[in-house]
C-alpha cells in the first residue's frame, strides 16, 4: 500500500516479495532446480527473451524471473474466476 500499488500490480508485487529470504535475497531455486533453472533454460524462450535485458542472477533478473511466473499464475486464476464466477476486470484491478 505504501508503494501506491493496487489490483494486479499489488498482488504481483506481494507474490514476488514472498520469495524474499530473511537476508533480503530473492530465492526460487538455483541453476539446476527450481524456477531460476527454468528462467536460465535457453530452450524456454518465454522466459529467456523477456529476461535478456537483465544481468543473469542480478536482483532485477531474479525479481523479473519470479514476476513472469507469478503473472502467468495470476492470469490463469483470473481466467478461471472470470469464466466461473463472472469476475470482471474491474473487480480484479481494484
Amino acid at each position: 500500500m505504501k508503494k501506491g500499488l493496487k489490483g494486479k500490480e499489488a498482488i504481483l508485487w506481494a507474490r514476488v516479495e514472498a520469495f524474499r529470504k530473511r537476508n533480503g535475497e530473492l530465492e526460487a531455486g538455483n541453476s539446476r532446480v527450481g524456477l531460476f533453472s527454468i528462467c536460465l533454460n535457453p530452450q524456454n524462450t518465454y522466459y529467456t527473451t523477456r529476461l535478456r535485458k537483465y544481468s543473469i542472477w542480478s536482483e532485477r533478473w531474479r525479481w523479473n524471473c519470479i514476476a513472469l511466473d507469478q503473472k502467468r499464475r495470476l492470469e490463469a486464476i483470473h481466467q478461471v474466476l472470470a469464466r466461473n464466477y463472472r469476475f470482471s476486470d474491474q473487480n480484479y484491478s481494484e
